[in-house]
């Protein structure tokens, strides 16, 4: 039996798209900050529609950026930034309504609004061109999934806060920057959108979300337990930007292979960091670096994408086992780390019990065995 595949996801504001971390908040709040739309053709989400919940009340991503963080003149939008000047939220986006848009992918954090009711059924992570075709090259595709979920852990830039005094109207970052892992989602289903639609031919936003969900009714899919469930993930890919901006991605004129693939799972959430998760979540080594790639991994990965060659020059050395967790020297590009190899697959599933994925959402022995039967351990 095929496994289930872990996949660490780079998502969030870095030193090139945006331009500084995220924010975990003093309670341990983890707010990943989408990347900006760099591409003006593109159309992305207004940084004031962007909810979330702080302090039991409902703010927005403008709100904490400029207000509580006093950063949106640092916002750095790197791909159109000397041609359209684009300065970031309150300058010259080359927008025009001169503010900058926000690529809001995975859409996994607008969970609860202020009175704790449930606001997302399905969650939606999108990637295209060739980060893509990587998913695909490891069986991470429409087809893959329908009998072997993929789990994404979500990974970006982050630095701690605390706030400037009693009021908690202004927010600190302190301490070092470092990679952490903020959220992720158990997809059981996708849809290579480019492969449904005609680049030669555009139609409108209804008739292509029709064709979409035609397809969708005749996935197998291990969520889909009622037939209304198909309904709802379309309605989530049809708000999704790799949907919205379907033709800007890619022409299959031209690439006929083009992937821009739109992942989906209900089992999702994000992390609280703290004392006890922060050994779990944090990938950089911040007590003994300050390069935000020397990763400390757990010692039972023995294979991964994009940093097999790393992971095998460092268990030459024993001195980078430390504490069950091997140091090793992450790649500084690529988005999407495929874990393709474990000395146990008993460890992984230990490991992921001490991240309490989806443990306040489902009946956790539950999701365990439904993990071994999908991983074949007995």
């Amino acid at each position: 039996m095929n496994k289930m595949k872990v996949i660490f996801s780079r998502k969030g504001f870095d030193s090139s798209y945006g331009g500084f971390p995220s924010i975990i908040l003093p309670d341990g709040q983890m707010i990943s900050f989408p990347i900006p739309e760099a591409d003006p053709e593109c159309k992305g989400i207004d940084a004031k529609d962007l909810k979330y919940i702080i302090n039991n009340a409902c703010t927005n991503l403008d709100n904490i950026i400029d207000k509580k963080l006093n950063s949106a003149k640092k916002i750095n939008i790197p791909k159109y930034k000397e041609t359209k000047n684009r300065k970031g939220m309150n300058g010259d986006s080359g927008r025009e309504n001169g503010r900058a848009e926000f690529h809001y992918d995975p859409q996994i954090q607008e969970i609860y609004n202020t009175d704790n009711k449930k606001l997302i059924q399905y969650a939606t992570f999108g990637q295209s061109g060739a980060a893509a075709g990587h998913l695909v090259n490891n069986f991470i595709s429409p087809d893959g999934l329908k009998n072997n979920p993929a789990l994404f852990l979500f990974f970006g830039l982050f630095q701690e806060t605390k706030w400037e005094d009693e009021k908690k109207e202004k927010l600190i970052p302190y301490g070092k920057p470092f990679h952490a892992i903020w959220g992720y989602l158990i997809a059981t289903g996708a849809i290579n959108i480019s492969s449904h639609i005609d680049f030669n031919n555009k139609k409108t936003d209804e008739k292509d979300i029709k064709k979409i969900n035609e397809i969708i009714k005749n996935y197998q899919c291990l969520d889909f337990l009622k037939e209304k469930d198909k309904d709802v993930v379309t309605n989530s890919i049809k708000k999704h930007p790799h949907f919205i901006n379907r033709y800007s991605y890619g022409n299959n004129s031209k690439q006929n292979n083009f992937k821009n693939i739109v992942f989906w799972g209900k089992r999702f959430g994000t992390f609280n960091f703290n004392e006890k998760t922060k050994k779990y979540l944090c990938l950089s080594d911040i007590d003994n670096s300050n390069n935000l790639t020397d990763w400390l991994i757990p010692n039972f990965i023995t294979k991964m994408t994009y940093n097999n060659t790393s992971i095998t020059k460092s268990r030459e050395n024993p001195k980078n086992i430390i504490d069950k967790k091997l140091k090793i020297k992450a790649a500084s590009k690529g988005q999407e780390f495929v874990i393709k190899e474990c000395s146990t697959e008993n460890e992984l599933i230990d490991w992921l019990r001490k991240l309490k994925i989806d443990v306040q959402k489902v009946n956790w022995l539950k999701e365990v065995n439904w993990l071994k039967e999908r991983w074949g351990i007995r």
